[in-house]
């Protein structure tokens, strides 16, 4: 291997300790770390919106790609569609899509 091979594995890991364990600490016990990790794993994989994909999250992310590629139907991203509680973050509207948000 070379120098770079663990380079992902390691800025992970910085953000879950700079996220997490410093952060939200100091904790009771390793059962308290392992319920917190599970809930930041989670949140990380699925809320937190990130910046190389548009400040989406990866779920709209997901579903902007369904929308794009399932025959039939179109998606189209649109300010009206902007949510007001998280201004940058966007969701799709397919057509003939009743909640154009």
């Amino acid at each position: 291997g070379d120098a770079y091979d663990n380079s992902l594995a390691e800025s992970q890991i910085g953000l879950y300790k700079s996220e997490l364990i410093h952060h939200e600490g100091p904790w009771r016990d390793v059962g308290q770390v392992e319920a917190a990790t599970a809930s930041w794993v989670l949140w990380f994989n699925t809320e937190r919106t990130h910046g190389s994909i548009d400040d989406l999250t990866p779920i709209e992310l997901e579903q902007l790609d369904y929308a794009r590629n399932e025959p039939g139907r179109t998606s189209r991203l649109t300010p009206a569609t902007r949510s007001p509680d998280a201004p940058g973050r966007v969701t799709a509207c397919t057509a003939g899509s009743a909640d154009h948000g």
